[in-house]
């Protein structure tokens, strides 16, 4: 966040400590974000639109805090890994989903399988179409770095030399890396037989 700042005028970072380190004492704003707090280093924070990521009661504490303020909620987006956490309206909408999709259970249908293949470690795997690569290589043994494994914080980012693959996303990824042959391991499924650079 640091190097965005200093990268891009237009982006401002504050961090927001609770307390000093063991051995560095912060001389920045300090405590739990409060009104107080967000007011020094937004001031027009009430125009903006706000964006939260965090553990949950982190999150209920900003939400509660922003709507007693009289803050515009529909400008109001969280973000959480915790996808047990989702809203009933959801997980409602997750479950008529798969029903949909499973509606005709009798057939099974024909999983065709590709051959990938870890150019610089010279491992190859065998990967269904319905699986990501990142999940057949842990299958298969093969640890290969990952964080979220949902497409968001590009941990799994590698260079897909040879084949193509079905990617869905949640923002890791920008379209030029995409346009130059990069890919999501953690989101991506074979459509053909593959070569990646790992």
């Amino acid at each position: 966040l640091e190097t965005m700042a200093r990268l891009d005028p237009a982006f401002r970072f504050h961090a927001v400590c609770e307390s000093d380190g063991p051995d560095e004492a912060w001389t920045g704003l300090r405590g739990r974000l409060s009104l107080d707090i967000l007011a020094q280093a937004v001031p027009d924070w009430a125009e903006r639109e706000v964006f939260v990521c965090g553990p949950r009661p982190y999150m209920d504490a900003v939400r509660a805090m922003l709507r007693d303020a009289g803050f515009d909620m529909a400008r109001h987006h969280e973000e959480s890994f915790d996808f047990g956490a989702l809203p009933e309206a959801d997980k409602q909408a997750v479950v008529e989903a798969s029903r949909a999709l499973d509606t005709d259970a009798g057939a099974a249908p024909t999983v065709r399988t590709f051959r990938v293949e870890f150019a610089k470690t010279r491992r190859v795997l065998d990967c269904p179409e319905d699986a990501t690569i990142l999940d057949a290589a842990r299958k298969a043994g093969i640890r290969l770095p990952s964080s979220c494994a949902k497409g968001l914080c590009g941990t799994c980012k590698s260079k897909v030399v040879k084949g193509t693959v079905a990617m869905t996303h949640a923002g890791g990824i920008r379209q030029r890396e995409i346009d130059a042959g990069m890919a999501l391991l953690c989101c991506s499924k074979p459509t053909s037989d593959l070569v990646i650079e790992r």
